[in-house]
């Protein structure tokens, strides 16, 4: 008895409802997605949200690399010379087309951040240009 009601209530609304979801598709409103460019390019309408969550990224994996490099550091008694020291302490390598973070030769254990149109300088203020 209780299913003859509950099925009864579901085609009510269904036939209620067109059997879609009760809206004109010719009322929906059209949308044209944006399509994301290349880095390079600048002009993307999407340029905002990639230059905030590379910029994010960068700060992060720069962080990152500067504990591993104090943690190094700890364990060995010296600084990191290159990266390949510490890419152990990583489960992947840090790779990204918007910025790249190095250990500078010269200064084991200096890390450095590097952007397109800016040389890489110690900590991570070059992180705002990323993207």
């Amino acid at each position: 008895m209780v299913l003859a009601i509950l099925g009864g209530m579901a085609v009510f609304v269904v036939s209620k409802m067109g059997g879609s979801s009760g809206l004109n598709p010719e009322e929906l409103p059209s949308v044209t997605l944006p399509h994301a460019t290349s880095p390079a390019s600048g002009d993307s309408p999407l340029g905002g949200y990639v230059n905030a969550a590379a910029g994010a990224a960068c700060r992060s994996d720069y962080q990152a690399v500067t504990q591993a490099a104090a943690t190094y550091a700890a364990l060995h008694g010296r600084p990191p010379a290159t990266m390949a020291a510490i890419e152990s302490f990583f489960t992947s390598p840090i790779t990204s087309p918007y910025f790249s973070i190095s250990i500078d030769s010269g200064k084991p254990g200096t890390v450095e951040v590097a952007t397109a149109g800016h040389p890489a300088v110690l900590g991570d203020t070059n992180c705002a240009y990323a993207g």
